[in-house]
């Protein structure tokens, strides 16, 4: 075997060199020194400027002062009110732009929001949310609504134009999406006048239907909140799992009762006055656990207070609504069981569909022996206005059938209408 040359060892030699020296040159290493990148992105300017009127473009370029990460903007911007289709982004290298597909409403101000979800290439977020507005009319609306969230975890608020409160608008998609400062603060802008609802839930929930069993929630003490040209509030709202506070859905005024239902259960009841703060007699409604009862003729608007302190102001219908049906027996079903019981009991609860007028005894039901029809003795009122109650005066007898009869025509509603039959 032939020893290597000098002049081979050397050509080896240059190519390894080379091949060193061209690996460090290709391999991708953070450059040497200088400060970590903590500098917020900056926004330089946008195209139409920032509260434009009379807005046709559906075009929208934001510019920045550093590139952006692409991918942050999929979850990064909003637009308010809700529009579909949603928009379109189009990534540039100094920033991107916003095409609405959806028609326009008139005169109706939007706003696009930049979110602290958008990060600079060193992943660096916007140092807070971004509002912009525009109009499609000759003005842009400056209402907003203020306040502060508490919570432990990050927290953001939910907004819903609308002039009436029916809990069920908590679980449909916001109007309105506002991430909450690093302290729970928040203002919600460019509103316009009219009624709005208010929901603060954790970040995680954030633009979605609330799902209390997977969010904390919290509302605030007024439940329905007036917005104008100025700004309201503050209001401060707790995040929570318990359920969403008392309070009054809808009234129906009938002619001689009206309804108020509750999202919950109204217990304890709460205290009912006039505007001149003279009482409103209210009791539970036996034919449905989420409402309570009004007789006669309470005044137009009400105000309700309930235990936890907070209150409710709640408009009456100005026409009574029409129920033709005649009055019939609602509860219990027939035949009924009983189990006696010493001392009086158990009571009979015959719950009509309609509230009666004020019965005489000559109009109250009696009570029969099914097996030689003689009158039983019993204690017979009327203890709602949906209710009449019948307890045996001593006690029911073992192993008996008994009836009730009542003659129908005295058996009036408060609408003047009838039980169709005798009873």
């Amino acid at each position: 075997m032939n020893a290597p040359s000098h002049s081979r060892i050397l050509r080896r030699s240059l190519t390894l060199l080379l091949l060193g020296l061209l690996w460090r040159c290709a391999a991708i290493q953070a450059p040497p020194g200088g400060p970590k990148d903590t500098e917020p992105p900056q926004l330089v300017s946008v195209d139409p400027p920032n509260e434009s009127t009379g807005v046709t473009t559906h075009r929208f370029r934001f510019q920045f002062s550093e590139y952006l990460l692409e991918e942050s903007l999929t979850d990064g911007i909003q637009v308010f009110p809700r529009m579909d289709p949603p928009p379109e982004v189009q990534y540039e290298e100094d920033g991107f732009q916003i095409y609405l597909p959806g028609d326009y409403r008139p005169n109706q101000t939007y706003v696009l929001t930049l979110t602290r979800n958008i990060r600079d290439e060193h992943q660096v977020p916007l140092a807070e949310d971004i509002q912009y507005a525009f109009s499609t009319g000759a003005a842009i609306d400056h209402g907003s609504i203020r306040g502060r969230v508490y919570s432990r975890k990050p927290a953001a608020v939910h907004v819903w134009k609308t002039d009436s409160l029916r809990d069920s608008v908590y679980f449909t998609f916001p109007d309105y999406v506002r991430l909450c400062r690093e302290d729970g603060s928040f203002q919600l802008g460019y509103l316009s006048p009219g009624g709005y609802v208010l929901l603060a839930v954790e970040k995680t929930g954030a633009g979605m239907p609330l799902k209390p069993a997977s969010v904390a929630y919290g509302l605030p003490h007024r439940l329905l909140i007036r917005v104008d040209s100025a700004a309201v509030g503050p209001f401060h709202l707790r995040l929570q799992k318990d359920p969403v506070p008392l309070y009054a859905l809808e009234a129906t005024r009938f002619s001689g009762w009206t309804e108020i239902r509750f999202n919950r259960k109204p217990v304890p009841l709460p205290d009912i006055r006039s505007i001149d703060q003279v009482p409103v007699p209210a009791v539970p409604d036996p034919r449905d656990s989420l409402q309570i009862l009004l007789t006669g003729n309470p005044p137009d608007t009400l105000l309700i207070a309930y235990r936890d302190s907070h209150t409710q102001q709640l408009s009456l219908p100005a026409t009574p609504a029409r129920d033709t049906t005649a009055v019939q027996l609602r509860s219990p079903d027939t035949p009924l069981r009983l189990s006696p019981e010493k001392g009086k009991g158990p009571a009979v609860d015959l719950i009509f569909s309609k509230p009666l007028a004020p019965l005489s005894p000559a109009d109250l039901p009696l009570v029969y022996r099914s097996a030689d029809t003689t009158l039983f003795e019993t204690l017979v009122s009327q203890t709602s206005p949906v209710t009449v109650t019948i307890r045996p005066f001593t006690d029911w007898e073992p192993d008996s059938r008994y009836f009730i009869r009542a003659r129908g025509e005295r058996l009036l509603a408060l609408d003047s209408t009838r039980y169709q039959d005798s009873l």
